[in-house]
């Protein structure tokens, strides 16, 4: 197996590491995000938008590469594509929302933020659960057959 997954078929601290520090991550830019308004708020936001870029990025490195966790489930559990598939959709789908709000949270009033924002929120969670079905699946899927 590769170093993303320990001999016991499940996920090992890297995959783990990663969903943990994402979460983080994301926390505090929903945080920044409900600040809107509050002294140097669009500052923090900024910043937490670039965090967040940076651990979107990390994320999909960790899952998407050649040696990640969806190359490994492909080879280990193909009934797994469709999901697998549509994660890296959703990966593409955030980085373009981090990408196209960025530039203009210096200009835009909260209420302008909140939608671009909110979608994005949406996005990440419902991201973060389908990434956890997945593993769900992918590690406690029981084939039958066994007593």
């Amino acid at each position: 197996m590769f170093p993303s997954h320990d001999r016991l078929g499940g996920p090992t601290p890297v995959v783990s590491t990663d969903r943990v520090e994402l979460l983080g991550v994301i926390r505090r830019f929903e945080e920044a995000v409900a600040a809107a308004g509050v002294p140097g708020w669009r500052a923090r936001l900024i910043a937490e938008m670039d965090s967040l870029r940076d651990a979107v990025a990390a994320h999909i490195r960790v899952t998407e590469g050649p040696d990640g966790l969806y190359a490994e489930l492909q080879d280990t559990a193909p009934r797994l594509a469709g999901p697998v598939a549509r994660l890296v959709r959703e990966h593409a789908t955030i980085a373009a929302e981090l990408d196209s709000l960025t530039p203009h949270l210096t200009a835009w009033e909260p209420p302008a933020v909140a939608p671009g924002t909110q979608r994005l929120r949406t996005h990440l969670a419902t991201h973060r659960r389908r990434g956890a079905d997945l593993l769900y699946e992918a590690y406690s899927y029981d084939l039958g057959g066994e007593t």
